[in-house]
C-alpha cells in the first residue's frame, strides 16, 4: 500500500514575492453577483475601519473605479455618520474627484436623505461650508420639502437654521415645501415653516393651486382649519382654472370641509371658475345630491347660475326638493 505523499515546508509555502502581489492585486471595488463589493458592504454596515483600510488600498492604485454617490447614499441612509465623513473626506482629496465634485455630491446627498429622519448625517453635511442647502438630489425636491413632506422636525430646524436656506423654494412644478407638508400632512412641519416671514402661505403651484386649494381638495379638515385662521390667507384663492378652495371641496364631495369654510367671513360661495362653474354646481356634477346641495344653500347661493355648457342645477343633477 502506497504511502501519502509528504510535501517538504519549502514546496508547500507561498513566495513572498507572490503573497506581495496577491494582496496587491486585491479589486476593493469587484462585485458578487448581487452586485456588492467589499467597500459597498463594508459602507452600509458602517464599518469605518474597513472601509479606511479599503480605500487606503484603492488609492494605492490609480483608475481603481470607485462609485462614491453610491457609497456615501448607501451609508448615509443607514445613519453612518463615520462612514459618510471618512468617504467625504476621500473625495476631497482624491485627484479623481476633488472638493468641487465632492461639494456636488455631498448636495446631492442632502437632498436625498433629508426625508430619512438622520440628523446627525443632514448636520454633518452642513457642516460644509460649501454645501448648498437648497440643492436638489435625484428628485425635484429640495431637502427642506423632502423633511417637510415626512415630518422630519429635526432636520426641518437644522435646515431653517442654516445659512442660505430658502423656506419658500420652489420646485419644478412650483410647489413650496408648504404645500410639501401640506401633502404630506404633517401639520406641525406646516406651523414650522408658516411662522417664517418669508413663506408665502398663498404661494401657487404651476397649476396654480395653494396650499389651502389642496387640503380643500384632499378633504384634510384640520389642515383646512388651520391654513383658514392664518392671518394674511386668501380664503377665495383661485387656481389657473379659477377655481377656489370652496370649490375643490365641493368638486372631492368632502362635506365637513365645505360645512367649516362656509363658517368663515369673506368666503365668496358664487365665485365661479372659467366654466362658470360655482361650487354648488360643482357639488351637483360630482353626484353629492341632496346633502351638499343642501349645505350650499346656506349662504347666499345663487341657485340659477348658469355653466358655459348652458346646464343649470338641474340639468347636472339637483332638483328643487333637494335644496
Amino acid at each position: 500500500m502506497s504511502q501519502p505523499r509528504c510535501h517538504s515546508k519549502s514546496t508547500l509555502e507561498t513566495p513572498a514575492s507572490n503573497r506581495s502581489s496577491s494582496r496587491t492585486s486585491i479589486d476593493a471595488s469587484l462585485a458578487d453577483e448581487k452586485h456588492y463589493t467589499p467597500l459597498s458592504l463594508a459602507a452600509s454596515n458602517g464599518h469605518s475601519s474597513i472601509v479606511s483600510a479599503l480605500l487606503t488600498h484603492a488609492a494605492a492604485r490609480p483608475h481603481t473605479p470607485i462609485d462614491l454617490t453610491s457609497l456615501l447614499r448607501s451609508a448615509a441612509q443607514r445613519d453612518h455618520v463615520a462612514t459618510v465623513s471618512q468617504l467625504l473626506a476621500y473625495a476631497d482629496e482624491s485627484p479623481d474627484v476633488g472638493p468641487s465634485a465632492s461639494s456636488s455630491m455631498a448636495a446631492s446627498l442632502l437632498a436625498d436623505i433629508a426625508g430619512t429622519g438622520y440628523t446627525a448625517v443632514v448636520e454633518l453635511l452642513l457642516s460644509r461650508p460649501d454645501v448648498d442647502p437648497n440643492g436638489v438630489g435625484t428628485g425635484i425636491m429640495c431637502p427642506l420639502a423632502t423633511a417637510a413632506w415626512r415630518g422630519n422636525h429635526g432636520i426641518m430646524w437644522a435646515l431653517l437654521n442654516q445659512e442660505g436656506t430658502c423656506a419658500d423654494r420652489r420646485d419644478g412644478h412650483g410647489r413650496t415645501p408648504l404645500h410639501w407638508a401640506v401633502n404630506g400632512q404633517q401639520n406641525l412641519a406646516m406651523k414650522m415653516l408658516m411662522y417664517r416671514e418669508e413663506v408665502d402661505v398663498n404661494a401657487r403651484d404651476n397649476l396654480g393651486v395653494s396650499a389651502l386649494a389642496m387640503a380643500a381638495g384632499n378633504g384634510q379638515l384640520a389642515v383646512v382649519k388651520m391654513l383658514a385662521e392664518w392671518e394674511g390667507i386668501d380664503i377665495n384663492v383661485r387656481c389657473d382654472r379659477g377655481m377656489t378652495p370652496l370649490m375643490e371641496a365641493a368638486a372631492g364631495r368632502h362635506v365637513a370641509v365645505i360645512e367649516l369654510l362656509m363658517q368663515y367671513e369673506g368666503l365668496d360661495v358664487n365665485a365661479h371658475d372659467r366654466r362658470r362653474r360655482t361650487a354648488l354646481t360643482c357639488a351637483a356634477e360630482a353626484g353629492c345630491g341632496r346633502e351638499v346641495a343642501a349645505l350650499l344653500t346656506r349662504g347666499n347661493v345663487d341657485v340659477n347660475v348658469e355653466c358655459y355648457d348652458f346646464m343649470t342645477l338641474a340639468g347636472v343633477g339637483v332638483r328643487e326638493q333637494d335644496w
